[in-house]
């Protein structure tokens, strides 16, 4: 799950994953392997390419439950610059009424 939230002018989005023990006895690099996944799961939901997406860290519970543990990726999105720049002209063209 996704939640985004604006901290000052950043867009900061919050993912969170459960993984069970199992997965994580079979995954080597488990902080690459869930920032693969939200990067999927980005991907996936949203294929405008309006925004990059960096990370900004990676955390597993303190302690883990019976049956796995929760991972969360605090990431920051990061508006295109070239579509940024588009978009200004267009604003720019359309106020001059070209």
């Amino acid at each position: 799950m996704i939640q985004v939230m604006k901290q000052g002018n950043k867009i900061i989005g919050i993912y969170t994953i459960y993984m069970t023990l199992i997965e994580l006895s079979a995954i080597r690099y488990v902080s690459n392997f869930v920032a693969e996944k939200l990067m999927k799961e980005l991907k996936k939901d949203d294929s405008s390419d309006l925004f990059s997406y960096d990370v900004i860290s990676i955390k597993g519970d303190e302690t883990p439950d019976f049956f796995g543990m929760n991972y969360t990726v605090v990431f920051e999105f990061v508006p295109n610059k070239e579509l940024v720049e588009e978009l200004k002209l267009l604003a720019e063209r359309m106020e001059v009424g070209l």
